[in-house]
C-alpha cells in the first residue's frame, strides 16, 4: 500500500486511477480492491473521462509526510519522488512514443489536445 501512496502524494495533480493501474501492473480487480480499501481518506473522483484519486484534505497529506505524527503510516518524500523519477526513467527508455499523454493544465484534456507534461512549457501551435 505504501508504494501506491507515494504516487498519489507525489502527484502534483489527481493521479489517474488508470496510471496508477499501469505504474504498479495491477489487474482490474487489484485496482479497485485498492481504492475500495482507501475509503474516504483518498476517494476516487471522475474527471472529464477518466476517474482519479486524491487524498481528502491537505491535512492528511501533511500528517502522512510527518515522521514523528504518522509512525507507521509515514510516506518518505524522498521516496515518494524517486519512484515517480524510476518509472518516468522506465517509460522514457521504452521510447517517447510509448509514453502516455497527460493533460497539462494548459490544455482541456480532450484525447486530441493531449500533451506529454514536458511540453506545456512549449509554446502550443495550433
Amino acid at each position: 500500500m505504501r508504494p501506491a501512496l507515494r504516487a498519489i502524494l507525489a502527484a502534483r495533480e489527481p493521479l489517474s486511477v488508470a496510471s496508477l493501474q499501469r505504474l504498479f501492473h495491477w489487474a482490474d480487480e487489484e485496482t479497485r480492491d485498492f481504492t475500495r480499501t482507501l475509503g474516504s481518506l483518498f476517494p476516487t473522483t471522475k474527471a472529464t473521462d477518466s476517474e482519479a484519486i486524491k487524498p481528502c484534505h491537505k491535512s492528511l497529506v501533511d500528517w502522512l509526510l510527518d515522521e514523528q505524527r504518522a509512525g507507521a503510516y509515514f510516506v518518505s518524500a524522498r521516496e515518494r519522488h524517486r519512484l515517480l523519477a524510476m518509472h518516468g526513467w522506465q517509460t522514457y527508455g521504452r521510447g517517447v512514443g510509448q509514453m502516455a499523454p497527460m493533460p497539462c493544465g494548459n490544455c482541456s484534456g480532450r484525447p486530441n489536445e493531449r500533451w506529454f507534461c514536458w511540453t506545456s512549457s512549449q509554446k502550443r501551435s495550433t
